[in-house]
């Protein structure tokens, strides 16, 4: 029986009775139109040894399953409820918790309530509850904190920000709202574009269930692992999630690194229970193939001579002139023993001189890659002919490009945060450039949607307004004829980055 539901009613609906067991109550959903504040009064089989007086409350919206209690007290009706926890209160803890009532607060030879348990006790499950979270609540408090570090002050670095969200909630059109940076202490920063806050995100963006192209779930909406109490993530969890899907020996133990990254979030932030279990990834044994699937692993052994580096070195002064700052980084990489992210996170205060005068690179604690670890300090790099060499041709760049003086990397390039939307245009988002993306593209952009070709001018007119100083370009979505550009936002920022 369903009722018809008003503004502030609840909806009840019966459905066929269920065994007394937590598969039956786990394997319970709702197929059909969800109702808002739609519940359902679900029974239970009479000889499947189900309590006396307990229902199960459904609500397929939240799936939120609870146990109710139904007794009488002082000639009064009244209803406890008990919340269904798979793992840890199912119908054996909700057996235990009644005889532990009747024990305490029960006339077996009056048969009556001597005192209302309802306001006599407070379950384990309750308590526990209180204190402990799911895997996807930690994994939405980890999103939001930005990658907390381990034992040190400050966060993990963009490309590890990056790689965990794509396995705890990426292979998933979520992801491509998150945008991550580091920041002048090489703290990693994950912001959320087009006006999202982290509730909105988490609401417009619920766990689906559904695999990727790559056939992948991540762990946030997977199934099995996503709903699972943080302290029920044990060993045989991890290994079943890992080799539920075809994954490569490196995935495998990417994942098991954002698992680490999670659970000793969870540690730090007391999301546990009484007792903290051990951790689920320790002596998972993951088997290495000889030959590596990735494509780049060709290059692993390969190390070239000087006669390659003449011609390397040849090639980077051609493009000096279309691809600046990129060709003297490619030349500083080669003559030091820096990373490329490294070296795009270096500042012009970095190329200074030591104690005695010696020309030197400071290569920050904070931006090298080996700084989780603590123990990490600044590298100092002599420079000497060839990388004197290469920076010398970069000061040359700057003295053809002066609109880039005034920012602070050593080599000027754009980030991802710096190129957003915004929702206030005339017909559409518009294009939003930080002050060091204007200075590097040197254009202001106009959004259109479809218009008539005799428009250009003005959309031309408006891309100029108040930025005399900028190219003014017009990027047109779509149109009636023929389309002057559709470009995505991401082939609009690679194609302003390059």
């Amino acid at each position: 029986m369903t009722t018809t539901p008003k503004d502030n009613t609840k909806v009840s609906t019966r459905k066929p009775r269920i065994s007394w067991n937590d598969k039956a109550i786990t394997d319970l959903n709702h197929v059909g139109t969800v109702i808002k504040r739609l519940r359902l009064e679900i029974k239970f089989k009479d000889k499947s040894g189900s309590p006396k007086g307990v229902s199960l409350r459904y609500t397929p919206k939240t799936d939120k399953k609870v146990f109710q209690y139904h007794y009488m007290f002082n000639g009064i009706k009244d209803v406890m409820a008990f919340e269904f926890i798979p793992g840890l209160f199912g119908t054996l803890q909700m057996e235990e918790a009644l005889l532990n009532l009747k024990k305490k607060y029960y006339d077996p030879s009056g048969s009556f309530w001597k005192f209302n348990p309802k306001d006599k006790v407070k379950t384990k499950a309750e308590v526990m509850t209180s204190q402990s979270k799911t895997v996807r609540e930690v994994i939405q408090r980890l999103l939001e904190d930005n990658y907390p570090r381990k034992s040190k002050v400050g966060k993990l670095a963009s490309v590890s920000q990056r790689q965990f969200s794509n396995i705890l909630i990426g292979q998933h059109k979520r992801l491509k709202h998150l945008n991550s940076y580091d920041n002048d202490k090489g703290w990693g920063v994950t912001k959320l574009d087009g006006g999202l806050t982290w509730s909105t995100f988490w609401t417009k963006y619920p766990p689906t269930n559904i695999q990727s192209k790559a056939k992948q779930v991540s762990i946030y909406d997977d199934g099995d692992i996503g709903p699972l109490l943080i302290d029920n993530l044990n060993n045989g969890v991890v290994k079943k999630f890992l080799n539920a899907r075809p994954r490569t020996p490196g995935g495998k133990k990417n994942h098991i690194k954002a698992i680490q990254c999670l659970w000793n979030y969870a540690i730090n932030n007391s999301f546990f229970g009484d007792n903290i279990p051990p951790d689920p990834t320790k002596d998972i044994n993951i088997v290495v193939d000889d030959e590596s699937n990735f494509l780049g692993s060709k290059w692993n052994d390969k190390s070239y001579d000087e006669e390659e580096r003449k011609i390397i070195d040849v090639g980077c002064i051609k493009i000096a002139r279309t691809r600046p700052f990129q060709s003297e980084c490619i030349m500083l990489l080669g003559t030091t023993v820096l990373r490329p992210e490294e070296a795009l996170k270096l500042k012009k205060s970095d190329v200074t001189k030591d104690t005695e005068g010696n020309p030197i690179i400071i290569v920050r604690k904070e931006i090298r890659k080996a700084r989780g670890r603590g123990r990490t300090k600044d590298l100092i790099i002599d420079i000497n002919s060839p990388i004197n060499r290469a920076l010398t041709r970069l000061n040359r760049q700057y003295n053809r490009n002066s609109k880039y003086k005034f920012i602070p990397w050593l080599f000027p390039h754009l980030k991802k945060i710096d190129v957003g939307t915004a929702s206030h245009g005339q017909t559409g988002p518009d294009i939003i450039l930080s002050k060091v993306a204007k200075k590097l593209v040197g254009c202001n952009f106009e959004i259109k949607n479809q218009q008539k070709m005799k428009t250009i001018y003005q959309w031309y007119k408006q891309a100029s307004k108040g930025n005399h100083s900028l190219t003014p370009v017009v990027v047109c979505k779509m149109n009636t004829r023929e389309p002057l550009v559709i470009i995505g936002f991401n082939d609009f920022f690679e194609l302003i980055k390059s």
